[in-house]
C-alpha cells in the first residue's frame, strides 16, 4: 500500500507576518511514529515535510502525483488548515484517486464540519498509530472500514462517526521513530533551544498530561497519561545518537520527568552509559516538579536547557487559569536552575482572561526579575480544544475562525484584530506590549552578553528579531507610552 503522509505548511504571511522569522522547523514526532510503524508493517511509505522544505503547493502536489499514493495523510493543526483546504481543493480537481485521510488535532475536533465541507474522505481521530494503521490494512484489502474505531467518514450523504477507540496507545511497543523517512538534516536551527547549525531530535518519554490549564487543548489529544519504562527511553536516545551522529535532543513531553524518582532513575540510566559525556539534552517541565537536588542530577545526565512555563507574574490569572503553581514556587525553580548554572528558557502569556494593563506589566517585571537565559512571550489565544476556546466560542457563536488567527504570532491587518482581548486593550496595545516584553528583556547588556558567551544565541538572531520588534514597538508607542514602564531588574532571583 503506498501512503503520502503530509506535514503541511501554514501561511505564515498571514499568520505571523513579520514575526514568521521566529518560525523555525521541528522534527513531527506523531508523523515519524506513524510512518515508522506503516513501514513495519509493508506499507510504501512517502513523507513530506513542507514545512520545513518550503515548497509550493504546486510543487508537493506533484511529488505526490509522482509517488501515485493510494491513501494521503495530512496532519492538521489549526494554524495550518487554510493550506490544508487548498490542498485538498486541489488534489479533487485534479482527481487524485486516493483516499484524503485528515488527523491530528483540528481534524478530530472538527471531523463533522470538514466532512460536510468535503475537506477529506475519511478523519482519524485521536492519537493516529492504532487507528490509522487498521485504516490502512483495510483499504489495502479494499475492505469496509465502517467497524473502524476512532474515525468519521461520510456514507449516502451522512455523517457517520464511529465509536472513539478506547484503547491507548502503548509507548513501549511503538518502534524507535525512523528518521531516515523524514528530512532530519533540515531540523538544524531552533534559536530558542540554542540550536543552530546542528541537527536536533525528539524524545517523547509520556503522552498525556494530568493536568487540564485553561489554555492547553492537550487532553483532547491524548486522554490517558502513559510513561515509556526509563530503559527503553535511553537506549531510543543512545541508538539515534548512534545511528544518525545526533549530540541534541529534545524531549516534547507536557513536562518532564513527570516524577522526581523517574528523573532520577533516568539520570543514573544516562550516567551508567556514559551518555551524559556525548549527549545534551532539553526539557520543558513545570516549576512545582523540580528540587535542587533533581536539577543537579538532572544536569549531571546532560541536561542543557530547562524550560518552564511560567505564564504569568500575577496569581490571580495563574489560578483562574488552573495552572496549580504559585508565583513563589517559579522564584523558587529559577533559583535552583541559576545557583546550578543550568541554561533556561521562561514562557509567558500576555493577554490571558483577566489580565490587565497593570498585571500584563507585572508580568513584563516578573520575567526580568526570574531572569531566564531565553524567554519568550507568547499572546494568549483560544486554541480549539481547550477550555479556553469552548468558553470564547460560546460567548462568541460567530467569531471569525480563520485559521491564520490561531497564532500567538499572528499580527492582525489595520482595522483587523486578535481573536482574543482582555477587558479594555486593544490589539494594538496588545501587540505594542508584547514587542516591549521581548526589547525590555533582551536589549539589557548583561543578557546579551550571557546569550553570546554561553552559545544560546548568535549575535544575527538577536539583531534579525530585535530589529522586527522595533518596528513592532514603533508602531504602537503612541498607544503604550503612557503605560508603567518596567524597570529592568540586573539583580536576578533572590
Amino acid at each position: 500500500m503506498r501512503v503520502s503522509i503530509i506535514n503541511p505548511d501554514s501561511d505564515t504571511a498571514k499568520s505571523q507576518g513579520k514575526y514568521s522569522i521566529f518560525g523555525t522547523a521541528m522534527p513531527p514526532m506523531g508523523i515519524a511514529y506513524l510512518a515508522t510503524r506503516l513501514t513495519e508493517e509493508n506499507s510504501d511509505i512517502q513523507i513530506i515535510d513542507q514545512y520545513v522544505e518550503k515548497i509550493s503547493n504546486n510543487q508537493l502536489i506533484e511529488r505526490i502525483r509522482s509517488f501515485n499514493p493510494q491513501i494521503i495523510g495530512i496532519s492538521c493543526l489549526t494554524a495550518a488548515m487554510g493550506n490544508v483546504e487548498k490542498l485538498v481543493a486541489q488534489m479533487k480537481k485534479e482527481n487524485f484517486k486516493a483516499k484524503i485521510v485528515l488527523g491530528n488535532i483540528h481534524a478530530s475536533l472538527f471531523a463533522d464540519q470538514l466532512l460536510k465541507e468535503d475537506k477529506a474522505d475519511i478523519i482519524v481521530r485521536g492519537e493516529g498509530e492504532d487507528t490509522f494503521s487498521e485504516l490502512v490494512h483495510c483499504l489495502a484489502k479494499e475492505d469496509d472500514y465502517s467497524g473502524i474505531k476512532g474515525i468519521s467518514y461520510s456514507q449516502d450523504d451522512k455523517i457517520i462517526h464511529n465509536p472513539d477507540r478506547n484503547t491507548f496507545v502503548d509507548l513501549d511497543k511503538n518502534s524507535f521513530p525512523n528518521w531516515d523517512l523524514l528530512p532530519y538534516q533540515k531540523y538544524n536551527s531552533v534559536p530558542l533551544l540554542g540550536v543552530d547549525n546542528e541537527i536536533l531530535l525528539h524524545i517523547q518519554a509520556s503522552r498525556g498530561c494530568p493536568y487540564k490549564c485553561y489554555f492547553c487543548s492537550q487532553e483532547n489529544m491524548h486522554h490517558k497519561v502513559r510513561v515509556r519504562k526509563v530503559k527503553s527511553v535511553v537506549d531510543e536516545i543512545e541508538y539515534q545518537s548512534r545511528k544518525y551522529n545526533v549530540n541534541k535532543f529534545a524531549f516534547v513531553d507536557s513536562y518532564f520527568p513527570m516524577t522526581e524518582e523517574y528523573g532520577f532513575t533516568f539520570a543514573e540510566e544516562m550516567i551508567k552509559r556514559g551518555l551524559h559525556k556525548k549527549i545534551k539534552w532539553a526539557t520543558e517541565t513545570r516549576v512545582d516538579k523540580v528540587s535542587y537536588r533533581l536539577l543537579e542530577k538532572l544536569k549531571q545526565a546532560g541536561m542543557s536547557l530547562i524550560m518552564y512555563g511560567f505564564e504569568s507574574g500575577e496569581q490571580a490569572i495563574l489560578d483562574s487559569c488552573n495552572k496549580h503553581i504559585t508565583v513563589e514556587q517559579s522564584k523558587v525553580a529559577m533559583r535552583h536552575t541559576k545557583n546550578l548554572k543550568i541554561p533556561s528558557l521562561g514562557f509567558f502569556i500576555l493577554g490571558l482572561p483577566g489580565d490587565t494593563r497593570q498585571s500584563i506589566n507585572k508580568t513584563i517585571k516578573f520575567a526580568q526579575e526570574l531572569d531566564c537565559d531565553l524567554v519568550k512571550f507568547n499572546i494568549a489565544i483560544p486554541t480549539p480544544g481547550s477550555k479556553f476556546f469552548e468558553i470564547w466560542k460560546k460567548d462568541n457563536p460567530d467569531a471569525d475562525l480563520s485559521p491564520e488567527k490561531f497564532s500567538s504570532w499572528y499580527s492582525p491587518e489595520e482595522g483587523g484584530k486578535m481573536l482574543y482581548l482582555p477587558k479594555g486593550i486593544n490589539s494594538k496595545e496588545l501587540e505594542g506590549l508584547r514587542a516591549k516584553a521581548m526589547i525590555s528583556y533582551y536589549l539589557r547588556p548583561k543578557v546579551i552578553f550571557r546569550s553570546l558567551s554561553r552559545g544560546l544565541i548568535s549575535l544575527g538572531n538577536i539583531f534579525k528579531g530585535m530589529k522586527v520588534l522595533m518596528s513592532e514597538f514603533s508602531d504602537n508607542y503612541s498607544e503604550i507610552i503612557r503605560f508603567p514602564k518596567s524597570k529592568a531588574c540586573n539583580k536576578g532571583v533572590k
